[in-house]
């Protein structure tokens, strides 16, 4: 059984690992880090959604404003997991494009996302090799 402070620690290294690698558009990424930052995303976003549904005006401002915020610092980082989550099943980074084509588009991303990397070293470089 994995403890809290344990989950607690891969989820602050997968943070620390996501914004360190902000710039690397080239390498590959793991399965379990790409959903560690997507899922640590998504439950900031709910959390801040819930705070706003079950507040006064002035703490919905804010939260949206916090919200706001908090898209334009990840935005960036969140790209460059996801690209290199693709990298890791020998995809090009351009195919995150087909994101843009809603519901289809969608289901194959997540679907790429979910497939295990490449065990071998393919065009991207070697195998993401979890040195948090």
């Amino acid at each position: 059984m994995i403890g809290v402070t344990s989950l607690w620690r891969e989820a602050n290294d997968a943070v620390r690992y996501g914004f360190s690698h902000w710039r690397d558009f080239k390498s590959r990424a793991s399965r379990k880090i790409y959903w560690q930052w997507v899922l640590i995303f998504i439950n900031i976003e709910v959390m801040m959604f819930m705070i706003s549904s079950f507040s006064s005006i002035y703490v919905q401002d804010v939260i949206e404003l916090t919200s706001r915020i908090f898209y334009f610092i990840t935005c960036i980082p969140l790209l460059s997991i996801q690209i290199r989550r693709l990298h890791d099943i020998n995809r090009s980074g351009w195919w995150y494009l087909i994101s843009l084509i809603p519901i289809i588009g969608w289901i194959i991303v997540i679907y790429w996302t979910i497939l295990k990397g490449d065990k071998a070293p393919n065009k991207y470089g070697p195998p993401f090799i979890n040195s948090l």
